[in-house]
């Protein structure tokens, strides 16, 4: 079966496209307090699972179709994103990743300790 048969004409809007809208929300969230190259690169890790789920999901719910073919940012705010933004940060930028990391996630400083030790916890009772 063909790509585009298996993806109609449209399908889901392309990778390129969920970036740009990614990278564009993070730089306002971010406004300045998180550098911009920090704020791509991760937009691209981010652009690349969430494209990937949207893929998966137009094919997997065809109900649904409509809902997976253009990124909705409220996805964005989803646990497994924050995942992404975490490990990211801790493996690229492990001396800011909590300043960054809370500004990303848009909690406090504090909030944002608190949201990682509770993650730990999570992971640590399996």
């Amino acid at each position: 079966m063909s790509l585009r048969l298996l993806f109609g004409i449209h399908g889901v809007e392309s990778r390129q496209k969920f970036h740009a809208k990614i990278v564009e929300f993070y730089i306002n969230i971010a406004n300045g307090n998180v550098p911009k190259n920090i704020v791509n690169s991760l937009s691209w890790k981010i652009a690349n699972e969430v494209h990937g789920d949207y893929k998966r999901f137009w094919i997997q719910y065809p109900k649904s179709r409509k809902r997976y073919s253009k990124l909705l940012l409220k996805d964005l705010d989803h646990p497994q994103v924050h995942e992404q933004i975490i490990y990211y940060l801790k493996s690229n930028h492990l001396e800011k990743y909590v300043e960054y990391g809370s500004v990303l996630i848009e909690l406090s400083h504090e909030e944002f300790l608190k949201y990682e030790k509770s993650r730990e916890e999570f992971q640590d009772m399996f």
